[in-house]
This record gives structure tokens, sequence and C-alpha cells, in this order.
């Protein structure tokens, strides 16, 4: 029997009128066999075919009326039953024509590497990281995610196909950044900790292309890891603290400052590269924890020096940042004025100074208080690393915030760079305004 507009009109009517309506009303026309329009209680309606394949009966959708009218579920329906009839699946059919027609689409949203890496560092903007033993679960760090950007931007690699990205490709890539360049400096060294990282962040990139199905096998899947020979135990002494200190007030003033705050705070360079003045308090500095590795606010005391320091920065009306150049965006960039100290500090110690990295400033004040015989609870938090997870009593009970233990730690270092200054040498601007 088949069944007509009219009826099917009056029967979506008749649903919806009728309150005490429940289940689904079938109306089934024979042309052909098997299709079935489904009518819900409150009125909505859609087409199906039911057949039946090795034995099993089951339905495939085929649209909602009235989008899909009677006569074109009709044709539908008799697509179906000739698949059915050559040994097709039509729900498995459905089915693969919906990830094609999803894979297409991704592949036309990720179909270059630099599409990838921005749909990929969106997405990382909304993941959360696993949180800690006793701590809520929080978004990753915009620190943590502009690395990753930074680090995946420098293959430069935006127009290259992602399907033509294979692990020769990315081993010459990473390779390529170990050989040292002509116009090296002689003191340069291989990169390692960014190959590492690189390394990390590729893998995580093309897993995240994978599970979109934008390419089927993931090129960084048992991908050996180069082995890292740099090293990581550099630390300021105190012939080269005192050359850092007056070869900062010889590079670009913004740079200088910033990297004196660095040394008297043991911050991370983002830290106070991005410094806000809203986040500059009386005693203390107080960072967000969207701007910290660990992801919670971080207190920083100000020593007198400290503060001093960052008085003499001059402000830059209508702009957040404490150090910028162009009023409008924190620096970046510390490979010049970095260069430029290390030249500085070599030539007042007769070429005597060691490679160091920025990083090393944290180092140099951790090895002072450890020296001092600062506790490492406290060396720990000046750090601002969390306990590890299986010290219970750091993580459930001790609630003490450190403050003064860390207040007291940064000006026995203040204190120690003050006399390191004054013996021998006139005494710098901010030693001057915080005697």
């Amino acid at each position: 029997m088949s069944i007509t507009d009219l009826e099917i009109k009056e029967a979506i009517k008749s649903r919806k009128a009728d309150p005490t309506a429940t289940g689904i009303l079938e109306l089934r026309d024979d042309d052909p066999k098997g299709l079935a329009l489904r009518i819900t209680p409150k009125g909505k309606a859609s087409w199906s075919f039911g057949y039946r394949m090795n034995g099993k009966a089951t339905r495939v959708g085929l649209g909602e009326y009235p989008h899909v009218s009677l006569k074109l579920a009709r044709n539908k329906a008799d697509e179906a039953k000739t698949k059915v009839k050559q040994g097709v699946n039509p729900v498995a059919d459905k089915r693969a024509k919906k990830e094609a027609a999803e894979r297409a689409e991704k592949e036309k949203q990720f179909n270059v590497f630099g599409l990838l890496v921005d749909n990929f560092i969106a997405y990382k903007r909304t993941e959360q990281k696993k949180p800690k033993p006793g701590q809520p679960p929080r978004l990753l760090s915009e620190s943590y995610i502009a690395d990753i950007q930074y680090l995946l931007n420098s293959l430069k690699w935006n127009d290259y196909p992602v399907k033509s990205i294979t692990t020769d490709v990315v081993y010459q890539a990473l390779h390529k950044m170990k050989q040292k360049p002509k116009d090296a400096k002689p003191n340069w060294k291989p990169p390692y900790g960014q190959i590492k990282h690189l390394q990390i962040y590729l893998k995580m990139l093309f897993k995240f292309a994978k599970q979109h199905k934008v390419i089927d096998v993931n090129p960084m899947i048992d991908f050996e890891m180069p082995v890292y020979t740099g090293t990581r135990d550099n630390f300021l002494t105190d012939a080269e603290v005192v050359a850092f200190w007056h070869g900062s007030y010889k590079i670009s003033p913004v740079f200088g400052s910033c990297l004196r705050t660095l040394l008297l705070t043991c911050c991370r360079k983002s830290e106070i590269a991005d410094l806000r003045w809203n986040e500059i308090h009386d005693d203390h500095l107080l960072i967000p924890g969207s701007r910290t590795k660990s992801g919670v606010d971080y207190r920083i005391p100000l020593s007198p020096l400290a503060k001093a320091e960052l008085a003499a920065i001059p402000k830059i009306k209508d702009c957040p940042f404490v150090f910028t150049i162009n009023g409008r965006t924190p620096i970046t960039g510390f490979d010049h004025p970095k260069a430029k100290l290390v030249a500085l500090m070599n030539e007042r110690l007769g070429d005597a100074a060691r490679p160091w990295m920025i990083h090393d400033t944290r180092r140099t004040v951790t090895t002072f208080c450890a020296k001092s015989g600062i506790p490492p609870e406290i060396r720990m938090r000046l750090l601002n690393h969390s306990p590890a997870s299986d010290d219970v009593a750091a993580i459930h009970y001790d609630k003490h915030n450190y403050f003064a233990e860390k207040q007291a730690a940064l000006q026995l270092w203040a204190d120690h760079i003050t006399a390191l200054l004054k013996p021998k040498l006139l005494p710098t601007p901010a030693v001057e305004a915080a005697a």
C-alpha cells in the first residue's frame, strides 16, 4: 500500500494535536517495500528504509520530512534497495561517505603545515592539563603554548603539504639545526634544548593530525631522539655577575633592565619579559597562573634593589607592559642584546666568561642560596617548582606560603650583589637608589 502527501500531513498534524501521544507512529510505503516514515509524538518525521543483510534486519535513515519529500524518499529507497541486491550495506556505505566528506573537509582545513599548526594551537588553548594531586584542572599556560607555536613555526614549513612530511624530512630539518651556521659566533653551540622540545611538539602535532584523520601514518612514530650532549649546569660566578651587571648598562636600556630584574628575582624569562604594570605591588610581583609554568599564581618578593630597578623604568602611556620598545607589545628577541652583553663580559674578563643562557640566572641565584644554607624547600618555592607527586606532606598538609622565607633569601642575594659591586667598582644607579 502506498501513502500520500495528504496522509503524511494529516498524521503529523494529528500527532502534534494529541497531548497523550506516545511512542513512534510508523507509516509504511510499499513503493518500494521497506520504506517508512517514522513520526514522533511531537510531530517530527523522518524517512528510513528497512532491509535484511546477512540475515540481520536493519534500517538506514534517508532524511527528515518535508526536507526530503515523498518522491525523493522513494528514489533514495530504490537506491538503497539496489545496493542491498549488490551486496552493499547501505548503512556502512552511508557511514563511509560521511567519513570521506569529513576527511575531505579536514584535509581542506589542515592540508598545509601552517594551517595544521594554527588549528593545533587553537586546540591546545582549550585543553586542560592533567591536575596534580590536590590541585584542580587547569588550562595550559600561555607561555608554554607560545613556545610550542614559536618552535613549530621556526621550521618555516607554512606552505608545506602535511602529507609530504615524512620521517626523513623531519630528520633532515632537525639535523640542520645542529650544523654550525657560517656566520655563527665563536662560542656557538647546537640548540639541543630546542631540538629536544621541537621533537616533542612535532609528536604532539602529528598525533593531533592523525586523530583528525588528516594523515594515516604519524612520521614521528619510533623517531630516534638525537643524543642531548649539551650541558645545563652553568651558573654565573661572582666575577661574571659583576661583568653581567655592568655590561647590562651598556646594551639596550630596556633589555638591560629586564636582565637585571631576572637576576634579582630568580624568575623565568617570559615571566619578566611579559611583566605588566598591574602585576607590580609594593613589596612583590604577582604573576597570574596563566603566565607561569606551574599554572598557579606566583608571588615574588622584591628586595629594595629590585624595587629600585623597576621604579627606574619609564612608563609609557596606555601601555600595560613594563618592558617594551614600541609601547604596544612586550620585548622579544633577546639574541642580539645578549650577544652584545656576552662580548662586554668577555672584554671585562679577558675572554674568560663561560658560555651561558639567560635561564642560568635562575641557576645562579639557586646555587648562591644553597651555598648560603637556604633550605631546599625554600629554594624549590623560590623557583616556583611544584612538589614531587609523592611528597604527600607538601601537597596536602603544608599550606604555608613561604613568602617571608623567599623574601629573606632574595634580600640575601641582593645584599651579595651590592657587596660585589661596591668594593672596587662605582655603584650602579639601581644600587645607589636602593642604598
